[in-house]
């Protein structure tokens, strides 16, 4: 079981985007810049021109595991939460 600073250090899992001079991403805004990057590459697939398969594949393919890997921490966060 992980300590309570421990999960507080956790919930802060990136910088922020702009070169990590702001403010840290929570868990919780991580999952939902995940969730929007997964959604605009999903619309890129959905319009992609044949010429351009290929690489829209491997960019919806690499939000999938970023969210997948963002839903695996908030799940982790979560629950150390509800322990604490």
């Amino acid at each position: 079981m992980k300590s309570s600073s421990s999960c507080k250090e956790t919930a802060y899992v990136v910088e922020a985007a702009a070169g990590g001079g702001g403010d840290p991403m929570t868990t919780h805004d991580e999952y939902r810049a995940a969730l929007t990057e997964y959604r605009a590459a999903q619309a890129m697939f959905d319009q992609a021109d044949p010429d351009r398969v290929d690489e829209v594949i491997h960019r919806l393919r690499a939000a999938e595991l970023r969210l997948g890997t963002v839903i695996r921490a908030l799940k982790e966060v979560t629950t150390n939460e509800r322990m604490a």
